[in-house]
């Protein structure tokens, strides 16, 4: 973490703690990307205080847009060509 906090950041446990750090490491105006699937019903809290949270953005993702009846099949099948 660079001084002031990062311009992005990540998060793929999937856990009420890493969520929430995503935000607290960020600067002011930084991007959080929420990649876990946090519990259904968890709720995440933020310090509105804290300068970098009343000026950061979260993204959200669904399993990384992928298109899993159709993506699944074809890793499943390139993994069979490795060996």
């Amino acid at each position: 973490m660079t001084k002031g906090g990062v311009h992005y950041s990540f998060e793929a446990l999937g856990t009420k703690a890493t969520a929430e750090q995503a935000f607290q490491m960020l600067r002011a105006g930084g991007t959080a990307t929420i990649i876990g699937m946090v519990p259904f019903g968890v709720k995440i809290e933020l310090r509105t205080a804290s300068t970098s949270c009343a000026t950061a953005r979260s993204r959200g993702t669904s399993m990384g847009g992928n298109r899993f009846r159709v993506d699944m099949p074809r890793l499943l099948s390139l993994c069979g060509r490795a060996g």
